[in-house]
């Protein structure tokens, strides 16, 4: 992989970080969660395809990272109900 693509992903990673203390500091509640949670998608995007190099694989090793995506989301999505109704 030529060092210049490489020099702009990590760029555009840096670029994020930055989003992602100005969001926090402006910021606050449900735009708060969503801004981080959107930056945070892309930031680890870059980082599978570039960085893992998930770009250059073929069908089995690609189909591993989606699933293993996937069950994350169902796991998130089976902690949220308990974390959104549970009270103090």
């Amino acid at each position: 992989m030529k060092t210049g693509v490489l020099f702009s992903v990590w760029v555009a990673l840096s670029a994020l970080l930055v989003a992602t203390v100005v969001a926090s500091f402006f910021l606050t509640g449900i735009p708060s969660l969503a801004a981080g949670l959107s930056i945070a998608s892309i930031k680890a995007g870059l980082v599978f395809w570039y960085f893992m190099d998930l770009r250059g694989e073929k069908g089995l090793v690609r189909l591993s990272a989606v699933v293993a995506i996937l069950w994350l989301f169902i796991f998130f999505l089976l902690v949220a109900p308990d974390y959104l109704f549970r009270t103090v």
